[in-house]
């Protein structure tokens, strides 16, 4: 994600639709204003880049879902791995993002 990289967490709340579901680690956040502040944590913390890939895309013209592999970066060093659910709809003619979920690829300690 290029906003990550400009430590933009505004420009990243914009991509979510006004009524949008963050699901990381910890609670829920609804709504943009807690996006936002949940980004700049994370650009706050020192990830300097975002990598996603889709592994797939289905829907339909209302409502898509994609799922895929997120890895974080601080600066060149990959800190982490994480598999994430974005579902997508159409706000103001533009596809924003509407529910986010995410979590570790790492296994639990046993």
């Amino acid at each position: 994600m290029e906003l990550i990289a400009k430590g933009d967490s505004v420009g990243v709340a914009n991509s979510y639709t006004t009524d949008a579901r963050l699901m990381f680690a910890g609670p829920a956040v609804t709504g943009r204003a807690g996006i936002q502040t949940v980004f700049s944590g994370i650009i706050n913390s020192g990830v300097t880049k975002i990598d996603l890939k889709t592994n797939d895309i289905f829907g339909n013209a209302d409502l898509l879902a994609e799922d895929g592999i997120v890895t974080v970066y601080v600066k060149d060093q990959a800190v982490a791995e994480e598999k994430y659910i974005i579902l997508w709809k159409k706000e103001d003619g533009k596809w924003k993002i509407l529910r986010d979920i995410a979590n570790s690829n790492t296994a639990p300690p046993k």
